[in-house]
């Protein structure tokens, strides 16, 4: 742990950890996991896409809540100006914050991944690699999306970041829809005018692995049918995760910085 102590504070992760895990509203939403899990539990759960589906809706929905307002609100309380007057550094204050966010988040989902293994189990399922890794790879996925709101909240207010990040998803997601509808007319009315739609159909599909972390649960799924996976995602949410971790600091020394001048 103490290779750590450079970039993240564990008394400030201890406090937010303690913080975040007496939140009602993550205590609920993790017994809801819990039942569904253990009702979707059987034998072939990991391989089902609904159910997968499922899962990764309410571990997306668990991670916001994690992550709504989480360094803003401890500025807005004044905590945050208290502590950086200790020997600390804000790397380490922005580090503590993100780490404690997620040990709940690893805790939680470690939880329901016992849970759901226990009684898939017990059901006849067998305890392969793919369920073996169904808990690390869907971790790096949520945390890297934590990371993302934890350095949204360093220059939005309170739970704005949950905000301007569905905001832009949607904004995403209704471009695509449109620039494939103004494709599929062109196409329709005349296939030689069509290049430039196509061009940027194209265009979008090579960036949109970059643009958002990735959901790496089709590894499991592929591993689960007992074929050879397609490890880049993971990868891109390892670029996401530590990316973030970067920009929320130095966001930070620059909220500080403003906030000292001014």
């Amino acid at each position: 742990m103490n290779g750590l102590a450079p970039i993240v504070s564990w008394p400030v992760m201890l406090a937010a950890a303690r913080e975040r895990i007496k939140t009602p509203l993550l205590i609920g939403l993790v017994l809801v996991m819990l039942i569904i899990a253990l009702g979707a539990a059987g034998p072939n759960a990991d391989g089902s896409e609904g159910f997968a589906a499922i899962a990764g809706f309410l571990l997306l929905i668990f991670t916001m809540m994690l992550g709504a307002g989480l360094i803003d609100e401890e500025f807005a309380a004044g905590h945050a100006q208290l502590v950086l007057l200790r020997p600390l550094t804000r790397a380490q204050w922005f580090g503590g914050r993100l780490a404690g966010a997620g040990s709940v988040l690893a805790a939680a989902m470690t939880l329901v991944w016992l849970s759901t293994t226990a009684n898939a189990v017990s059901k006849g399922a067998h305890f392969d690699l793919a369920r073996v890794l169904a808990l690390p790879v869907a971790f790096v996925w949520a945390f890297a999306w934590l990371a993302v709101l934890a350095a949204l909240s360093v220059v939005l207010k309170a739970w704005t970041n949950i905000a301007w990040l569905l905001f832009a998803t949607i904004l995403w997601w209704a471009s695509k829809l449109a620039i494939n509808g103004i494709n599929a007319v062109m196409v329709a009315k005349d296939k030689s005018t069509d290049h430039f739609s196509q061009t940027v159909v194209g265009f979008i599909g090579t960036i949109e692995p970059y643009v958002c972390p990735q959901d790496p649960l089709q590894i499991i799924h592929t591993l689960h049918n007992g074929g050879r996976p397609d490890w880049s995602p993971l990868a891109y949410d390892l670029v996401w995760l530590f990316g973030a971790w970067t920009v929320g600091c130095v966001l930070l020394n620059r909220r500080e910085l403003s906030r000292r001048t001014t």
